[in-house]
């Protein structure tokens, strides 16, 4: 499996300085001895085309991307040796590089290895197969802020945090973080809830569970179509969420789609189970948003 750079949560840390860019909703891929492969080290299945448009003696990480809310359609042409022509609709978006001419820069810093990137993919265009991931430093909280409304407003996931001046760590690590208002993770499908209403007949809910074990339903997010024939047993599936419950049950889980460029079982290998939350005791006095305006004319 490739031990790719994974992004811990953002939790309120001083983003001042950080490279921010957007997070993007496409299928992650390592460019490597001429082709594109997942972090479960599966090859993808790229047309000649589209393989011959990027740079030779390099390793390059990024997400072949389809644009907003694409990810489902993205992972079927992906994966698909029939669906070569729908290439065209995909750009590799380029966020690192660790191999430039043959020699490993892993160890360089974060913005020596971005001129790397630059040098290999050129300055590419709206319609280019082969585009950098553009980046600004955040100027501090309120930027952050600013900045991840205004991308959740064009219908965008988030943004992720790149700390200046990094090397190139395999795994986990807090030199890369994700801010989302809301959370994405993988479960796997075990049974299935029958439907009450208008989907009597079909799936209600998917019965998930996440690598540590807590089970929990996911009913939102799922077409007729989808309930009429749900995800089976043992399907690895995205599901959003708005927070963990005190319990660590997500709440309001909406299902993004199936995964199918990870096993469960790589899925589980690099996973970070929640920590236990702590108990607020109750209290007679609270603040309250607006509590110093007065009412009176």
């Amino acid at each position: 499996m490739s031990d790719v750079l994974l992004a811990k949560k953002w939790e309120d840390e001083d983003p001042t300085g950080w490279w921010m860019s957007g997070k993007l909703d496409g299928v992650r891929a390592l460019w490597r001895n001429g082709e594109f492969s997942s972090r479960g080290d599966n090859a993808f299945v790229c047309p000649d085309w589209f393989r011959k448009k990027m740079p030779a003696g390099c390793i390059l990480d990024g997400e072949i991307w389809g644009g907003r809310g694409q990810f489902q359609k993205t992972v079927g042409i992906v994966k698909s040796s029939s669906r070569g022509p729908e290439w065209e609709f995909l750009t590799y978006m380029v966020f690192d590089c660790l191999q430039e001419g043959g020699a490993n820069i892993e160890n360089k810093s974060f913005e020596a290895r971005m001129e790397a990137a630059r040098r290999l993919c050129g300055v590419g265009g709206a319609d280019a197969a082969l585009m950098i991931v553009p980046m600004e430093p955040c100027r501090g909280k309120e930027h952050l802020a600013e900045t991840l409304a205004e991308v959740e407003k064009r219908g965008g996931e988030g943004l992720m945090l790149r700390c200046p001046g990094s090397k190139y760590q395999h795994g986990r690590s807090k030199s890369l973080l994700k801010v989302k208002t809301f959370h994405d993770e993988e479960a796997i499908v075990v049974g299935h809830e029958g439907g009450s209403g208008r989907v009597a007949g079909m799936c209600g809910a998917l019965l998930c569970e996440t690598p540590d074990k807590r089970r929990f339903k996911v009913g939102s997010g799922l077409s007729d179509a989808q309930r009429r024939d749900p995800p089976g047993v043992n399907t690895v599936i995205t599901y959003r969420y708005q927070e963990l419950t005190a319990a660590n049950i997500p709440r309001f889980p909406t299902l993004v789609g199936e995964r199918t460029d990870l096993t469960w079982a790589q899925i589980c290998a690099t996973y970070e189970p929640p920590g236990p939350k702590k108990a607020l005791a109750l209290r007679k006095k609270h603040t309250i948003l607006f509590d110093e305006v007065s009412t009176s004319a």
